[in-house]
């Protein structure tokens, strides 16, 4: 719920995922590559798209994939760049 609470926070109205590449590591771990596509509104009101990568460690271990750990770039960086 963090990083749900994280992105409205910086203004984030919707996301979506665009591609997902998944490595397997081993038996039990995987890396998955997702693609976002996320909407936000701008301070003039304009919807600004911003694109980034997410890479996800993943514990594979039972019926669901456990997310072990995250690595993504800097959204608030990018939203400055652009605003």
């Amino acid at each position: 719920m963090k990083g749900l609470q994280f992105y409205r926070s910086i203004g984030t109205k919707s996301m979506n995922v665009s591609e997902i590449a998944v490595t397997t590591l081993d038996r039990f771990h995987a890396l998955a590559r997702v693609r976002w596509q996320s909407q936000y509104r701008k301070r003039d009101g304009e919807r600004e798209r911003i694109d980034f990568d997410a890479i996800y460690l993943l514990e594979i271990n039972g019926e669901r994939p456990r997310i072990l750990a995250c690595i993504t770039g800097d959204e608030r960086e990018a939203r400055r760049e652009r605003a």
